[in-house]
């Protein structure tokens, strides 16, 4: 099994930077709902419409919850409508089971993890699972590719599945930049590192809000100013929201989802110094950028006034935030996983005050399950319906 053919994440070269290249354009058309594909699809609106279906589940009067389950099953949607055309209802077992698959892969998936290290060990007993839950879920997404062959039409492209066999038509059979071959291995990586970012870091805006229930009525006070009880955020009301978007980006900054990512020198390079050989890997250490004192002051505060300029009306940049990776290896979905953040976070906070059940300890912002990426513990809430 090749793990990185056709791969977003782990692929090189002229073939992997054509395809990321207009990967990124593709996504960036349906987050803002342009029709240059002639498409159907535009994210901000279905984005709206699953936060609907995520307050549904939540609202559980007199319940309480782990809220780790629906959240993930409302972001995995999101990438679900990208990828595939449609959502899945919560209780599909086939759904229930790609999500099932992401978490286990994240869990035994890492930088410092026996197989990153060895990569041949991946064909070793000890990753006969990892194996298997990664060949049932390229047979499940080469099962949906194949039955969008057989119903494409040219002027009705209905996701990126689509949207790639347009491009491979036009590029020919010759040219391997777009064979549907590998198609698998992009929507692979959209589907698992799109649900497991997005909803790790939902995860610990409300762990923050818990644990900071001041930051929590004021991000409140802000949502019920600019969109009352009724209406539904859009992408473009956090200009008008700098607080929420502020404690966002702050929750980002100390949270670190990914705070460690591998990548290779493409040449011989000397920085400070310190000649690095071609093709060596290279961790980036975001954990360390985030947190380093010479960078922020009081970097371990949960501070999200930091973010903003002395008016407290507009955001301040800091060359020293990067949750989305930086350069041409950055992330390819900031602006989706940017849109589901804020829009799914203003409307929880405009539905809900989250609150710890009596008798709980309230979450740890230290605390975490580790793997690729950094996820709270475990814990319950009361999502008390405002």
């Amino acid at each position: 099994m090749d793990f990185s053919t056709g791969s977003i994440a782990f692929e090189n070269g002229p073939t992997w930077n054509e395809r990321r290249r207009w990967l990124f354009g593709v996504i960036n058309q349906f987050c803002l709902g342009k029709k240059d594909l002639g498409n159907r699809v535009n994210l901000e609106n279905r984005i709206n419409i699953e936060a609907d279906y995520l307050c549904q589940e939540m609202d559980k009067p007199d319940t309480s919850f782990n809220p780790r389950h629906y959240i993930n099953n409302a972001v995995s949607n999101i990438v679900c409508t990208a990828c595939f055309g449609d959502r899945f209802e919560y209780t599909d077992p086939q759904f229930k089971e790609l999500i099932k698959g992401t978490r286990y892969l994240f869990q035994h998936t890492g930088v410092s993890s026996p197989g990153n290290i060895v990569p041949i060990l991946y064909y070793t007993p000890l990753y006969k699972e990892f194996r298997g839950v990664v060949t049932s879920m390229k047979d499940f997404i080469n099962d949906i590719i194949r039955k969008h062959a057989e119903t494409f039409d040219s002027g009705d492209i209905r996701d990126i599945i689509d949207a790639y066999i347009l491009e491979s038509q036009k590029h020919g059979k010759d040219d391997n930049s777009f064979s549907q071959d590998t198609l698998w291995r992009a929507i692979f990586d959209l589907f698992n590192a799109g649900t497991d970012t997005t909803s790790s870091t939902i995860l610990w805006i409300i762990t923050y809000l818990l644990n900071y229930p001041q930051i929590q009525k004021k991000v409140q006070h802000e949502v019920d100013e600019v969109l009352g009880q009724e209406k539904a955020p859009k992408y473009s009301d956090r200009l008008s929201m700098p607080f929420l978007e502020a404690t966002i980006m702050e929750v980002q900054r100390l949270s670190n989802v990914i705070p460690l990512f591998n990548r290779a020198t493409t040449e011989n390079v000397n920085v400070h110094g310190y000649n690095i050989p071609a093709e060596t890997p290279v961790l980036v250490n975001f954990w360390n950028i985030h947190l380093h004192p010479d960078n922020w002051e009081r970097p371990l505060n949960f501070e999200p006034e930091r973010f903003l300029s002395d008016d407290l009306m507009t955001i301040k940049k800091h060359e020293a935030f990067m949750p989305f990776g930086i350069g041409r290896r950055s992330c390819i979905g900031y602006l989706m996983a940017k849109m589901e953040i804020f829009i799914f976070t203003a409307t929880l906070i405009q539905r809900f005050t989250f609150k710890v059940p009596d008798g709980e300890p309230t979450p740890s912002v230290k605390d975490y399950v580790p793997g690729l990426s950094l996820v709270p513990k475990p814990f319950k809430i009361f999502a008390i319906k405002r």
